[in-house]
């Protein structure tokens, strides 16, 4: 029996040691690609890996050392790990908002994201008041209500990512979260289903039913493996387009015989290329597409064999606007010149500029330019003059 308790403790704690060793390296090579590339996504995933090794690991020095027989360490008076798990959480959701570039395609889903990251930060202040006056039981409480309302907003935001996930390291951040939504699962069966067993100690878990069958999920800890694995990888593909934007590959002419190695030379320059800066590429790109209504950033960013992110950084940097900003600002210039050099009315301009709502132009336009579109075709050429 003493035999069996031992293997069982020891293959607990071999998972643990896995598992944190995992989050760790992860961290550390995450930091590494942020040195290298300042990938705005990078800091909010390093702090995903940092609060769930916090959050977990009260678990193991508590627990973990008292099973092997040492006096366990003396708990801290507020009990760090929900807070900490918030944390991570909220560090998760600006991750994933980065990662998938909803910001430009679909800015209300980044909205969603960044207040849902909001709403946890504010979790954390709560837990630890609650515990600072009424003890962790109320924080207790309030923490397992508060688990049954995140799972349903993870399954949205599941969906809502399965809608968006074009590119393939998009997709593994999908696969990552429906990794840790069924993870998720076992939490919420374990509080309320009874007779759980562990099939394999620290993964899989079982619960009975009353037709006869049992239903095994894994704990929330190996979906967390599963989600970090699918996370680095997809961190790892787009660090992997953000060097190749801006390290292409320059061909140089070479006179007479020379070793393949003398041919081909590669060097690393920002996005702009051929003495054209990012600002008139863009206006060059815009002038073919300026009237698609559809039109996204992620679609200016293709064209130019680079990222979302990586454009809107490089344009801000020279022209002090976002890409979303400069896009307004370049139709707003093609309306004024309908309206001082066609008879086109203002219902017809905002359409033909790509626009889809007239209240957003006018009041656009009338930001930009000091006037109302009409008052701007009545006085626009006298104000030229």
């Amino acid at each position: 029996m003493r035999h069996l308790l031992t293997l069982s403790i020891v293959s607990v704690l071999s998972f643990d040691l896995i598992f944190f060793t995992l989050l760790l390296f992860c961290a550390f090579v995450a930091l590494g690609q942020w040195r290298q590339s300042k990938d705005a996504a990078i800091p909010w995933y390093i702090g995903y890996l940092l609060g769930t090794v916090g959050h977990y690991g009260r678990q193991f020095w508590i627990l973990g050392v008292g099973s092997l027989g040492l006096v366990s360490p003396p708990d801290p008076p507020l009990q760090w790990n929900t807070p900490l798990s918030y944390a991570a959480f909220a560090c998760y959701f600006l991750f994933i908002d980065r990662m998938m570039n909803v910001r430009t395609g679909t800015p209300r889903l980044s909205k969603v994201l960044t207040g849902i990251a909001y709403f946890f930060v504010f979790m954390i202040g709560l837990n630890l008041l609650l515990q600072m006056i009424w003890g962790s039981g109320l924080a207790d409480k309030v923490h397992r209500v508060f688990q049954v309302v995140l799972l349903p907003t993870m399954v949205w935001v599941a969906l809502h990512l399965l809608r968006n996930a074009r590119l393939f390291y998009q997709k593994l951040i999908l696969l990552g979260t429906v990794a840790l939504v069924i993870g998720f699962l076992c939490v919420l069966a374990t509080r309320m289903l009874s007779g759980r067993y562990d099939l394999i100690n620290g993964v899989i878990c079982c619960f009975p039913t009353p037709w006869g069958k049992d239903i095994c999920l894994y704990h929330l800890r190996f979906g967390v493996v599963l989600d970090v694995l699918c996370f680095s990888w997809a961190l790892t593909l787009r660090q992997r387009e953000l060097l190749l934007a801006t390290a292409p590959v320059k061909i140089v002419e070479v006179r007479g015989p020379a070793a393949p190695a003398e041919v081909i030379f590669v060097e690393k320059h920002e996005i702009a290329t051929n003495g054209a800066t990012l600002s008139q590429q863009i206006r060059d790109f815009l002038q073919q597409r300026f009237q698609d209504e559809t039109l996204k950033v992620g679609d200016i960013a293709k064209a130019l064999h680079t990222t979302a992110d990586k454009l809107t950084r490089k344009l801000k940097e020279e022209t002090g606007l976002t890409t979303e900003q400069y896009i307004l600002q370049y139709r707003l210039e093609r309306a004024a010149d309908m309206l001082l050099h066609t008879n086109k009315t203002v219902s017809e301009i905002y359409r033909d500029i790509g626009l889809k709502d007239l209240a957003h132009f006018s009041r656009a336009f009338k930001k930009q330019y000091g006037r109302a579109p009409l008052a701007f075709r009545q006085n626009g050429q006298g104000k030229e003059g």
